[in-house]
């Protein structure tokens, strides 16, 4: 079972078919924990399911089983869709093209990190002139 967090509000949950395929699966359902303690389902015939509208700053616990024939089958491991966190950086006033801005943060927290997504502007990006003349 692997999870994934790939927004503030989206995860992906994808896993491997069983050893044995006999009986014939059907499809799987997974289960996750919303955080107020209400467990919800998706059922789907494919390895992967993409949950939306996460609450950003909580954790969700998930788990597959496989239907079909004499299945359901065993749960799975459960694996958990971790916490996104946002933070926010808007500058107190419109600044003019070309300007410097320089932004520091300080964050001391303890994660596991299963994956990351580094996004940067390039300095020499030029805006072009859509003007006439």
């Amino acid at each position: 079972l692997i999870t994934m967090r790939t927004g503030l509000y989206h995860g992906i949950v994808s896993w491997s078919p069983p050893i044995s395929n006999d009986p014939v699966v059907l499809g799987y359902e997974l289960f996750y924990d919303l955080p107020n303690g209400t467990r919800l389902s998706v059922e789907d015939n494919s390895l992967m399911i993409t949950l939306s509208f996460l609450v950003p700053e909580s954790s969700y616990p998930v788990f597959v089983v496989a239907f079909g024939g004499d299945l359901p089958s065993s749960p799975s491991n459960t694996g958990t869709l971790q916490e996104a966190v946002s933070i926010d950086i808007t500058p107190s006033s419109t600044l003019p093209v070309g300007s410097d801005i320089t932004v520091s943060c300080e964050v001391n927290i303890t994660i596991a990190v299963t994956g990351a997504q580094v996004v940067w502007v390039d300095p020499n990006f030029n805006l072009l002139d859509t003007t006439d003349g």
